[in-house]
């Protein structure tokens, strides 16, 4: 552009070795990661949370949300925030994993953060046994989302394989923090 103002203004044709073109593209892939802060997601399975959130924070810095679920849906980085990792993880390593698990509601809130990107594709990372005991049955809510990846724990499957069944969700297990990166790439295929 500058080199057509300049061109124009001085009355001369327009140098095209100065001629810059810019293809405007939508951006890859938007991640939104729900964690279950049940009481069933304790210990280990906190610390792989944590593992899972900061790759997913580090790997698409401007468009990725973490969501925490147990009753209610808390935000912990909105799509397209920049909030730091080291806060996010922060906030997470301090909730008190307790109560009922609304897996319903978890969804519909991933849906709405991602609902804020321009990325072609955008997944939803569920970190979760799925076993939930408040809300809705999730099935209908997981089925709305572009897609869904649940990151279940290996030791604790059958509700996590039930709710991949009904709604066609990939399904991976993690053992552990050491199986997080492997885990999110089968994850995102």
């Amino acid at each position: 552009l500058d080199a057509i103002v300049h061109a124009r203004g001085v009355g001369v044709g327009v140098d095209t070795d100065e001629l810059v073109v810019t293809a405007w593209e939508r951006p890859g892939t938007a991640l939104a990661l729900v964690v279950d802060r049940s009481g069933s997601m304790l210990g280990p399975r906190l610390a792989t949370a944590a593992v899972v959130a900061a790759a997913v924070v580090l790997s698409r810095p401007d468009d990725a949300s973490v969501l925490a679920v147990a009753k209610e849906a808390l935000v912990l980085r909105a799509q397209g925030a920049e909030r730091p990792a080291e806060q996010v993880i922060d906030d997470l390593m301090v909730l008190r994993g307790h109560g009922v698990t609304d897996l319903s509601l978890a969804l519909e809130a991933a849906a709405r953060q991602l609902a804020r990107s321009d990325a072609r594709r955008k997944v939803c990372l569920l970190m979760s046994d799925c076993r939930f005991t408040a809300g809705e049955d999730p099935t209908a809510a997981a089925r709305q989302l572009e897609e869904l990846a649940i990151l279940a724990p290996a030791d604790d499957r059958l509700d996590a394989q039930a709710l991949s069944a009904s709604s066609g969700a990939r399904l991976v297990f993690l053992d552990g923090p050491l199986d997080a990166p492997a885990a999110i790439q089968q994850a995102l295929g």
